[in-house]
């Protein structure tokens, strides 16, 4: 079997491939001239059927979002392995067609198409109303939607793909580069090989080109993106797999083919490397019974690192590197059920 970390690292990569393609087909498909002229009618609603915002467009990162799941009942069954029994050992398989399986996939992907349709609806209704409130020229804003066409003839930059609050990050970069305000330079997720040029004009006090200033807000808009991507692939991806992961002990359980009793599992923080929350480290060794969850010092409860089937609150679960360790004790025989982090 490869190793917990090169399952989680394809299936990342799976579901932030399936983010960036979706945005991608977004802003390719959308035809300029019609969206120009919509915005030219103040036609927001408009705009937003014509960028097809709604969740089939999204429809690959629930497909990645089920394979992250498979993957994590699969690896579950594996390291569980053959069951002894009084008449011999029987091989233990993951159902993907359970009620739970099924219900858990149901929610989460409904939740994330859903979250990912209607912010893509609310950023496109906040940048083009404030777009319209300043007057700015409606193909200027239609490009500053979708990005604007490489060498390759796809489209890079444009807002679309960002949140809300990555958008006003990307308004504010344009108008420090507008006004030379050194305060560009505090952006993590800029360019720095066109820090030189900026550096100067500012020093210089000579305003940049709007050519010059295009090009460091549509690399920073990529950036952002691909950095929006790597939250959403690690956030969802690991979370799938830990629930899938989960779910394959459960279904042991169900089966009668582990008794309940004769199962542990431990909360493994990833230890005090900077990165790691208070709450997590504090949870370092918790132990509880299969099927009881975990206490957060400050209030909320999960089943396993990144659930929240219980309410958790998103502080304890966005980019989450814990994992929950099970040990099995099979009539004597420890199994160790190391999880996903």
């Amino acid at each position: 079997m490869p190793s917990l970390t090169l399952i989680a690292t394809q299936q990342e990569s799976e579901m932030l491939k399936a983010f960036l393609d979706s945005v991608s087909a977004i802003k390719n498909d959308v035809k300029i001239n019609q969206l120009t002229v919509l915005i030219e009618r103040g036609d927001i609603d408009g705009a937003i059927k014509l960028l097809g915002l709604d969740p089939s467009a999204f429809e690959g990162m629930d497909e990645a979002l089920r394979q992250a799941y498979r993957s994590g009942g699969m690896t579950g069954a594996i390291q569980i392995g053959e069951i002894p029994t009084e008449d011999g050992e029987i091989p233990f398989r993951f159902n993907m067609r359970s009620p739970a399986a099924e219900s858990w996939l149901l929610r989460e992907s409904s939740r994330l198409i859903v979250e990912m349709s209607d912010g893509q609806q609310e950023l496109v209704r906040e940048v083009l109303t404030e777009g319209l409130e300043q007057g700015v020229n409606p193909r200027q804003q239609a490009l500053g939607l979708v990005g604007r066409m490489d060498a390759t003839g796809k489209r890079t930059g444009g807002f679309i793909g960002l949140t809300t609050q990555q958008a006003g990050w990307v308004a504010n970069a344009r108008d420090e580069l507008e006004n030379l305000n050194q305060n560009y330079f505090t952006r993590e997720l800029r360019d720095k090989r066109l820090d030189s040029t900026i550096r100067k004009a500012i020093n210089d006090g000579q305003e940049l080109t709007p050519q010059q200033i295009n090009r460091a807000i549509t690399r920073l808009q990529g950036r952002t993106l691909k950095y929006r991507g790597d939250v959403i692939a690690r956030t969802e991806s690991i979370k799938a797999l830990s629930a899938g992961h989960d779910e394959s002990v459960n279904q042991a359980v169900e089966k009668g083919e582990v008794d309940r009793q004769d199962v542990d599992s431990e909360w493994d923080s990833s230890g005090p490397d900077g990165r790691t929350r208070d709450s997590h480290l504090l949870m370092e060794g918790q132990r509880r019974k299969h099927g009881d969850p975990f206490d957060f010092p400050f209030g909320g409860q999960a089943m396993f690192p990144r659930d929240d089937s219980l309410g958790a609150p998103a502080s304890e679960l966005i980019q989450c590197r814990c994992r929950k360790n099970t040990t099995i004790n099979f009539i004597g025989k420890l199994k160790r059920i190391e999880g996903f982090r």
